[in-house]
């Protein structure tokens, strides 16, 4: 849909620095008038909607070990009685009512989940009557825009929500990376590098630093694999692996030196990095990752990511 720039907007100033900690009421709000146009066009029947509705109020309670998504407030102890809740009532009354910013998140991310999925999840249905005209990309790039108009650090991307720290950095690097990533070559090196960032976005650095390097090897892995160059699946490291594709040529002759100070920054970058904070026991002291490390390792897993993919796309 179109984003009106009104009065308001052109006499405010948009955030400088992203929130990671809240979502207010407005863009909430914003959200819901979202999926609820997207959900309510003609084209897609009810009982379709009410049975998608129906089903991410069901995982929800299921992952949080809940009973209820929602009750009714109480009055004297009891609670009031009245009109019965719909599935994407209850959820709605989730996302404002819940305190932690994560459950909210999580609503948001399932509810987009399915948006992107609609046409896969139609034809167990056949929900849907013809082409809808709200699409489900222009769904999820109006949450994205809501998402940065606020202020608020996350975007929806490959269908799960994404901490955002560096709009020019993300545009430049985290989205090129997961684009490249995103086919079936690649899948396990793309689920490695999304739950990197699941990770950071919990703030489970250790476990984010992890997922980064197994994201990296996981793409040498693959791309060794498709041009079927000889390596150990099981013993074979981020080193080993740089080796391999240096060896077979990933670039033209002429980069050669231009790739060896690339695999001295891989070599020294993301391994090392990765081993000297998360890849071996903690000893007696306990190792903090603090956030810049996660996110300068997520950035450069990304760059190398797009390097490798590219290289070998023009090779």
């Amino acid at each position: 849909m179109p984003h009106f720039n009104l009065f308001s907007k052109r006499n405010s100033e948009l955030p400088d620095i992203y929130v990671y900690d809240k979502l207010s009421h407005k863009l909430k709000i914003q959200i819901f008038h979202i999926w609820s146009k997207f959900f309510r066009q003609q084209n897609i029947r009810e009982d379709f909607s009410n049975r998608i509705f129906e089903e991410i109020d069901e995982i929800l309670c299921e992952e949080h070990g809940l009973k209820k998504l929602w009750h009714p407030p109480f009055n004297g102890g009891l609670y009031i009685s009245g009109a019965i809740y719909s599935s994407e009532e209850k959820i709605e009354k989730f996302i404002e009512g819940t305190p932690e910013i994560e459950k909210q998140l999580d609503a948001i991310e399932l509810l987009f989940y399915f948006i992107e999925n609609i046409y896969e999840v139609n034809k167990n249905f056949h929900g849907i009557y013809n082409q809808l005209l709200y699409a489900p990309q222009q769904a999820i790039e109006d949450l994205n825009h809501r998402f940065k108009e606020n202020g608020v650090g996350y975007e929806f991307s490959n269908g799960k929500i994404i901490r955002v720290d560096t709009q020019l950095l993300h545009n430049e690097i985290i989205r090129p990376a997961l684009n490249l990533l995103n086919n079936n070559l690649f899948k396990n090196a793309n689920d490695e590098y999304l739950s990197a960032h699941e990770h950071y976005r919990h703030q489970r650095n250790k476990e984010c630093l992890n997922d980064c390097l197994k994201s990296f090897e996981t793409t040498m892995k693959i791309i060794c694999e498709k041009n079927s160059w000889s390596y150990d699946k099981k013993k074979d490291t981020a080193s080993k692996l740089i080796s391999i594709c240096i060896e077979n040529g990933l670039v033209p002759e002429y980069l050669s030196n231009f790739l060896v100070s690339v695999r001295t920054i891989l070599e020294t970058g993301i391994p090392t990095v990765r081993n000297k904070n998360s890849g071996h026991g903690q000893g007696i002291d306990r190792i903090i990752v603090p956030d810049f490390l996660a996110s300068f390792l997520l950035y450069l897993t990304g760059t190398c990511i797009i390097f490798l993919i590219e290289a070998d796309k023009n090779k």
